[in-house]
């Protein structure tokens, strides 16, 4: 825990709220952050988990649900419009330890509020790939590149760049990710909000049956610079592959079906 946080205002209006002494109201945020550095919600997206597993996680004793509302109320915890994320740690890429930092930038994710961890501490074959993957994106033939989750599960969605190459970017966990920042922030974030559920909404009419993880998938793929229209194009070999593996599909089919409504960019 930094210094000078056990006696921050808001600790100790945390105390008033929750009714206990000092020792108690950093203890439980400590155990709060102390978990988030080690859990799969190391982007500080703990709104993955319900109100009950975080108060666990934080060893609350008292009426279940009070501690989350304390600390939203406070502002040690902030609300995400995503209903699948829910809750982040307010400006943890502040509090967080500089191994967390580490840990994000070398799978080249983004903190939940969408910023981007610090790059220090990588070796030379890490920082510039880590660079190459927050690098923005100016048109549509400048893709970022590969997702970093590689192993973590199953799920894949191939996006293709120039000149022919495809990039698999697999599934990870089951929640998602995005910034509060400037004055725009929330107007950017309610798009990518709007383009994932158009997106998933696409997925479906094709016949597909996109999961959490799948939306998930769409989110960080948004998140990092990939356009609606090479989304669309990838969801689509997607589906289609999936159907031909199930028998539903002749691959000699006609693709996509000409019923489906290709959703239009926000």
């Amino acid at each position: 825990m930094k210094r000078g946080t056990s006696d921050h205002w808001k600790m100790h209006r945390l105390m008033r709220n929750l009714g206990c002494g000092k020792a108690q109201a950093v203890g439980h945020l400590h155990m709060l952050w102390e978990w988030a550095s080690s859990s799969a919600a190391r982007a500080g997206d703990v709104g993955r988990y319900d109100d009950q597993v975080i108060e666990e996680k934080c060893a609350w004793p008292g009426e279940s649900g009070r501690l989350v509302r304390a600390l939203l109320e406070e502002r040690w915890l902030d609300q995400h419009p995503d209903p699948e994320v829910r809750l982040v740690i307010h400006d943890w890429a502040d509090h967080c330890e500089d191994s967390v930092h580490r840990a994000l930038a070398r799978a080249c994710l983004r903190f939940a509020d969408g910023r981007i961890p610090k790059l220090g501490g990588l070796n030379a074959e890490e920082k510039a790939r880590a660079q190459e993957a927050y690098r923005p994106v100016d048109s549509p033939m400048d893709s970022p590149m590969d997702s970093p989750y590689g192993q973590s599960s199953g799920g894949r969605l191939t996006v293709s760049r120039p000149p022919a190459v495809a990039v698999a970017v697999a599934v990870p966990l089951p929640t998602e990710t995005p910034p509060t920042p400037p004055a725009d922030g929330g107007v950017r974030l309610a798009r990518l909000v709007r383009a994932r559920d158009d997106l998933t909404d696409y997925w479906r009419q094709l016949g597909g049956r996109p999961d959490r993880k799948d939306r998930r998938l769409v989110w960080e793929a948004l998140q990092k610079g990939y356009t609606t229209e090479q989304l669309r194009g990838s969801i689509s070999e997607r589906v289609r592959e999936d159907l031909v593996k199930a028998g539903k599909l002749d691959p000699a089919a006609e693709w996509p079906p000409e019923a489906v409504e290709v959703a239009q960019p926000p």
